[in-house]
């Protein structure tokens, strides 16, 4: 009876391979192991994924392979050839975690030089929109020039990114191989040849500008040399920069939907998942916003190739107090009246806005900027920790409140305030007078009553009042009914379009008609958005789904119902 076989194990194989082929500029990792067994006419492809990987069951990625490091110890000494440089060099790994955290970065990368390959589902791009690339895509320009210039032709990066469809090198369309990955074994490198790379293949778009634009920021994406970051906040200060906002911290989505269709609009046969009505509507707002989770790069991508190509406008959106940066106003700093300060934080103050100027000092200053663009002066906010030490030293030689203010530049009484906060102890009370010692009664003189004649005042008609402010309010809320963006018809709103401030409210006694008035002209919150939704309907009639509305006017999901009840009234 013959002894059954013993079947030998296996071990890695890690000698070195001399005629292993050096990689070519921009060549991905998946086309040099398909160059080298090409030339060497490796019989299958168990052995050769064993002889290249120390294991047979590689996967044949060609954005995220795997084992890169036994790769690089199997490769020549002369050609220099480390796991890191095939990993940032020659895979798709810099795009395709542009937008990863780092620890997804990371794990990828321990992915792709000791396991078995990073996964889409892992970066979080399984679930994107995006439609991975499995025709491999290629140059008929390039093609020609590396068969005649190194007797072969290779798959490179550039190519094969989601958003190029144009070759960067030579201007022209790029075009889809033969060969669908799908259909492959997952275990098969293929190699850019005349079988893959057919002469008439047909291009896969035009060379317009807007192609062109997008090809440049993918590739810049793909090199690591994007100009700013991808996170919301860098979105949101060149939305502003381009006039795409509506307030200072709200993005005007449907101008920016608009303008951004008619941009890259016609590019929707090429990328159809991604640039339909429903995909916008989701990933534009989502790129202004905080992100919580990681987007394909695809969508910074079209992002970034619109902004860049948008023209910078002043608006008092974009720089309400300058370009910056702004000077330090505190006098006991080294740098005071330089332009040092670049931390600038600005809040809406109807119609207008304020601005919070934080040095690096600690000093802090605001500005107003009125609705007609007037700037007013700077207002002391808080001076930071060089205060307290002036103070105390500037009292223990004897100076007097007056020098003290004039040397930090407050006013007496400021100075006073910030020493109680302080717990710095001084001779002057809140009045700014010495604090005088206390006297017995008995050695103080007589007191002597002071009779003071006041101008007595004539008597008010207040009925010619009440029917004059009766008028005036009414105008008033009238006025404020008519502003664009709605504003709220409250009593204080109605005081401040009078210019008077916290007048009705203490003689509305006094005042019965003009309370009638202003009762009748007030709205309350539920009236007031009501009244918004149906000012948005008369000048949106396209729009018809409820949850659009509310999203263009910032309601929340509690008040849906309001939207509803306001578009069944407007349709009838």
């Amino acid at each position: 009876m013959p002894m059954p076989r013993r079947r030998a194990s296996r071990q890695p194989n890690s000698m070195v391979l001399p005629d292993f082929l050096a990689p070519q500029d921009d060549e991905l990792v998946f086309s040099l192991v398909a160059r080298y067994a090409q030339q060497t006419c490796w019989p299958g492809t168990s052995a050769l994924l064993e002889t290249l990987f120390g294991e047979r069951h590689i996967v044949a990625s060609y954005d995220l392979p795997g084992r890169l490091s036994a790769l690089s110890e199997r490769s020549p000494p002369e050609l220099s050839l480390n796991a890191g440089a095939l990993l940032h060099a020659h895979t798709l790994f810099e795009y395709l975690t542009a937008t990863a955290s780092p620890r997804q970065r990371a794990a990828a990368g321990e992915a792709c030089i000791e396991g078995g390959g990073a996964s889409h589902v892992g970066l979080g791009l399984a679930a994107s929109r995006v439609a991975r690339i499995y025709r491999l895509r290629f140059c008929p320009e390039c093609v020609a020039v590396d068969e005649r210039q190194a007797g072969a032709s290779w798959w490179r990066r550039q190519h094969q990114l989601p958003g190029a469809f144009v070759c960067l090198t030579h201007g022209c369309s790029l075009r889809e191989s033969a060969v669908d990955l799908r259909s492959m074994s997952r275990h098969t490198f293929l190699a850019a040849g005349p079988q893959a790379c057919r002469a008439d293949a047909q291009d896969m778009g035009g060379t317009d500008g807007a192609i062109m634009a997008l090809a440049r920021v993918e590739v810049r994406t793909l090199l690591g040399t994007v100009p700013w970051t991808l996170d919301a906040t860098a979105v949101v200060e060149r939305l502003r920069a381009v006039g795409l906002m509506r307030s200072w911290r709200r993005v005007d989505q449907e101008l920016l939907r608009s303008r951004f269709a008619a941009r890259f609009g016609h590019l929707r046969d090429l990328l159809p998942d991604v640039l339909s009505a429903e995909a916008m509507d989701i990933w534009l707002p989502q790129l202004a916003r905080t992100q919580r989770r990681s987007l394909h790069p695809l969508y910074h991508s079209l992002m970034m190739a619109f902004l860049e190509g948008e023209e910078v406008v002043v608006t008092k959106f974009t720089a309400p107090f300058g370009t910056g940066p702004w000077k330090c106003r505190n006098p006991l700093a080294d740098h005071f009246g330089q332009p040092v300060v670049t931390d600038l934080r600005v809040v809406a103050n109807h119609g207008g806005q304020i601005g919070r100027f934080v040095c690096s000092c600690g000093y802090v200053y605001a500005r107003g900027r009125s609705a007609g663009g007037d700037i007013g002066h700077p207002v002391y906010s808080s001076y930071g920790p060089l205060l307290g030490p002036a103070l105390r030293g500037l009292i223990a030689q004897g100076e007097s409140l007056r020098s003290i203010s004039r040397a930090v530049s407050l006013d007496p009484k400021t100075v006073i305030s910030e020493m109680a906060r302080l717990g710095i102890e001084g001779v002057w009370g809140m009045s700014g007078s010495r604090r005088r010692p206390w006297a017995a009664p008995a050695l103080c003189g007589a007191k002597v009553s002071v009779s003071r004649s006041r101008a007595r005042r004539g008597r008010l008609d207040w009925d010619a009042i009440d029917a004059a402010m009766a008028e005036q309010a009414l105008a008033a809320a009238s006025t404020i009914l008519s502003v664009d963006p709605a504003q709220r018809v409250t009593l204080p709103a109605i005081e401040r379009e009078l210019g008077r401030p916290g007048y009705l409210q203490k003689r509305l006694m006094r005042l019965p008609e003009t309370g009638s008035v202003v009762r009748k002209a007030v709205e309350d919150a539920s009236q007031f958005r009501t009244r918004r939704i149906r000012s948005y309907l008369a000048s949106h009639p396209e729009m018809r789904q409820p949850w659009r509305v509310a999203r263009a006017l910032g309601i929340k999901g509690d008040d849906l119902a309001l939207v509803r009840a306001a578009m069944n009234q407007h349709i009838l």
